[in-house]
């Protein structure tokens, strides 16, 4: 039920983004997402940033969202667009190009693809579990959204709790920790 899916180009070229308007969603919004969000993360970090950036981004088009009537907002509650502290990179743009098109479906549909900072990796351990307690620091506020799903399948997925927990809800498929992808 869980897959990837290289949609064409054509299908969701635009978001809207308030404050800046329509902006291509491939060549624009994607790479500089992925900048924002996480662009110290190595290559495979930053294609798993733009491969959750960009379903995040459909996700929000497919429930009437990122429309020029109802943009998404340029925040850590939708997602950080422009920000003061970095611009996209080459290395940006490859991990968008790299994985242009790429969107993470369940049951054919492009999931919520929630995901925060988490842990730095010296709070992880080899399976890139969090094993500190609640006086750790490096983002532990946020680690309690992250959730472990690697070999889970359907109903056997951990939703998180930054959206609608339900067995219904086929778009909560659980939450990315960023440092972790690093």
């Amino acid at each position: 039920d869980f897959s990837t899916h290289r949609v064409p180009l054509t299908a969701k070229c635009t978001i809207y983004v308030n404050g800046y308007g329509a902006v291509d969603m491939e060549t624009d919004y994607v790479p500089n997402v992925t900048a924002c969000e996480n662009g110290g993360a190595g290559t495979e970090g930053l294609k798993a940033q733009a491969i959750a950036a960009r379903t995040f981004g459909y996700y929000k088009l497919n429930n009437g969202m990122g429309t020029s009537s109802n943009p998404v907002n340029n925040s850590q509650g939708d997602q950080v667009y422009k920000c003061s502290y970095t611009t996209a990179a080459d290395k940006h743009y490859a991990a968008a190009n790299d994985t242009s098109g790429v969107v993470l479906t369940y049951k054919n549909v492009p999931i919520c693809s929630f995901y925060v900072s988490g842990v730095t990796p010296s709070y992880l351990n080899s399976e890139c579990k969090w094993t500190g307690s609640s006086s750790d620091t490096g983002y532990v506020s946020q680690q309690k959204y992250v959730t472990y799903n690697y070999g889970k399948t359907g109903s056997n997925v951990t939703q998180s709790s930054l959206g609608w927990v339900n067995a219904a809800n086929n778009a909560n498929r659980g939450c990315m920790s960023q440092n972790g992808a690093k």
